[in-house]
């Protein structure tokens, strides 16, 4: 016995942590790569290579569902599971705000299909909220003023511009709007 003391065997976590963690974690990785290996379609499927040449960030699963890390991705796809090509999207960012001190109500902002509900009012007399589209979806927008408030106009990068309270834009881009009251 070259190296590890008899006595006190109980102590072993205690005098060498390092290596016995090192060890466990050999022991995982190994299990971990033999599974992959193991598994449907094996560990040099062509799904599984999607994910390694690509990029875990790049793909779905068929239910939409992504994924956390390389490994996640690439056991999914040697399993047999389907991977999609994650789809492009666009950040809609949209500000609710009044004009000249606090609301007397509020002012709200809705997006067709969902995904924006934004709301100032006396609590909260500035909001912005945001949401990714995918690319090339129309939104719609709408201005709600509640109670005594009104609304005044769009604002922002252009897309939306003027006082007609609905607004549609494209998400061929990311666009930044502003709805102001008063």
């Amino acid at each position: 016995m070259c190296c590890l003391p008899t006595e006190g065997k109980a102590d072993m976590g205690k005098r060498f942590p390092i290596l016995i963690a090192a060890a466990a974690a050999v022991a995982v990785a190994l299990a971990l790569t033999a599974g992959v290996a193991g598994a449907k379609g094996g560990g040099n499927s062509a799904n599984a290579k999607k994910c390694q040449k690509t990029g875990y960030l790049s793909w779905v699963t068929a239910q939409d569902a992504t994924f956390d890390s390389a490994g996640a991705c690439t056991a999914y796809a040697a399993q047999g599971g389907t991977l999609t090509p994650k789809p492009v999207t666009h950040q809609l960012g949209v500000s609710v705000a009044f004009a000249g001190g606090p609301p007397p109500d509020a002012g709200r902002v809705t997006s067709d299909p969902a995904g924006i509900d934004c709301v100032a009012d006396a609590s909260t007399p500035a909001a912005a909220c945001f949401h990714d589209f995918t690319a090339g979806t129309s939104v719609t927008l709408t201005a709600e003023a509640v109670g005594g408030a009104v609304f005044i106009e769009w604002s922002g990068d252009g897309a939306c511009d003027g006082q007609d309270a609905t607004c549609t834009l494209t998400m061929d881009q990311g666009h930044r709007e502003i709805a102001l009251f008063d």
